[in-house]
């Protein structure tokens, strides 16, 4: 009989302490107040990763499924045939596994590629998702910035023509 694979447990991550409330007089203040889009973005790469994982736990139900229909299936033949047939079986057993383990390393590599692929693209989404966040950031810090400055020139213009 074949030994069973053990399955492999992945560690989960940290989740990432949210800095301040809202973007409204963040918590502060600085670059780091009101991280809500981080959050979500770390919801859907945790929602991702289950996907994940349960599509590898089924690819891995099906293939020990199809190992223990073959084992079934090589234990119902006679003992006194096997005797007569014995070589015959070993070579037909040894180019099938020699398939089997081409078969999975195609469909690890397929695997290995599309993790990376996903991985790539959240990447992306990522940096856009920052990008666009420290722009409004930014913008918004600017126009607070200006409405401060208005306001006290204003003031300055007013207290020089208040006789007037």
């Amino acid at each position: 009989k074949k030994k069973k694979k053990k399955k492999k447990k992945k560690k989960k991550k940290k989740k990432k302490k949210k800095k301040g409330g809202g973007e409204g007089g963040g918590g502060g203040g600085g670059r780091g107040s009101g991280g809500g889009e981080e959050e979500e973005e770390e919801k859907e790469e945790e929602e991702e990763e289950k996907e994940e994982e349960k599509e590898e736990e089924k690819e891995e139900e099906k293939e020990e499924e199809k190992e223990e229909e073959k084992e079934e299936e090589e234990g119902d033949d006679d003992e006194g045939e096997r005797e007569d047939e014995g070589e015959e079986e070993e070579e037909v057993n040894e180019e099938e596994e020699a398939e089997e383990e081409e078969d999975e390393e195609v469909e690890r590599t397929k695997r290995r590629k599309r993790r990376k692929r996903r991985k790539r693209t959240q990447r992306r989404k990522r940096t856009r998702r920052r990008k666009r966040t420290k722009w409004r950031k930014r913008t918004k810090w600017r126009k607070r910035k200006r409405k401060k400055r208005r306001k006290y020139y204003k003031s300055i213009y007013m207290h020089n023509h208040k006789d007037k």
